[in-house]
């Protein structure tokens, strides 16, 4: 079932939920399809997620198709929604993190709310 995540606070606390402390990810979004409708547009693209650490140093795959809104505003395009479709995931069986001290892709970071 996709799940629409509407705001800063909302995507935060999502991205905290399914990235818990110890596990480490790297992310890969593909072919994005943009559609300009004057100051709106819609995204679709393709997720694939890995996640390393937990439990037990294993990992898993997970893919996903993302629906995303934008909107222009004064500061440029921003996003406005974001609607995930979970297509598939795969565990494994083993994984070794070559660097303990890879910065996680939710660890805190000043960034650009507005």
């Amino acid at each position: 079932m996709p799940t629409l995540v509407q705001g800063i606070d909302a995507l935060v606390e999502k991205a905290r939920r399914i990235r818990p402390a110890g596990v480490f990810t790297q992310s890969f979004i593909t072919n994005p399809l943009i559609e300009v409708d004057g100051d709106t547009a819609t995204i679709a693209a393709n997720l694939l997620a890995v996640f390393v650490g937990q439990p037990e140093g294993r990992g898993r795959l997970f893919a996903e198709r993302y629906h995303l809104n934008a909107a222009r505003t004064r500061r440029g395009w921003r996003i406005s929604g974001v609607e995930g479709v979970p297509w598939w995931e795969a565990a494994l069986p083993e994984v070794t993190p070559f660097h303990a001290d890879v910065p996680r892709a939710d660890a805190d970071t000043a960034a650009d709310r507005s």
